[in-house]
């Protein structure tokens, strides 16, 4: 009998997961409500949005829903996290930002479908703020930073939307 090889898992699969249960299923509510948040706030797809949670997490030496709570505190404003925990956060936020860039060259995508690729985004960000637990607008946004990650050539929304909006930005003017 044959073993099957083992299968490597991508970085952002493999992360540390925080060893802290969450707290109930109170928990699993704020949990989703931070995941929402976080896609639109950072912006990431919902997988990098509980990897920033999990990180940020061990980094505190607190649970998940600690973080979730302090996620849902980046837009409400109410019950602000300790120093640390707001700093770990911050911290994770920015590491999901970066990612190794391969310097290879690339074709450049379409200005209107850019255009539109980044307007969809945005306004499902927007949307998503309002409604950070409903599943079909999560998947949207999925979908959304995936189609905007593919089209400008880049491993993470944040690097994505800023190749688009520099793109955009340099059009050639008519006249």
């Amino acid at each position: 009998m044959t073993e099957t090889p083992a299968r490597r898992l991508p970085a952002a699969e493999s992360a540390p997961r925080s060893e802290h249960p969450l707290p109930g299923p109170v928990g699993r509510a704020e949990l989703e409500r931070a995941t929402g948040i976080l896609m639109a706030f950072v912006p990431c797809d919902a997988r990098t949005a509980l990897d920033i949670l999990d990180r940020a997490a061990l980094a505190a030496g607190t649970n998940a829903g600690a973080m979730a709570q302090a996620a849902v505190a980046l837009v409400t404003g109410r019950h602000r996290p300790a120093g640390a925990a707001q700093e770990a956060l911050g911290r994770a936020i920015q590491q999901s930002r970066i990612a190794p860039e391969a310097a290879a060259p690339r074709m450049r995508p379409s200005l209107a479908v850019a255009g539109e690729t980044l307007s969809r985004m945005g306004d499902l960000r927007r949307a998503l703020l309002l409604a950070p637990t409903d599943p079909a607008l999560r998947a949207q946004v999925d979908d959304a930073v995936y189609t905007l990650c593919v089209l400008m050539g880049r491993r993470t929304a944040h690097a994505a939307a800023k190749d688009a909006e520099l793109l955009l930005a340099t059009r050639p003017t008519g006249g």
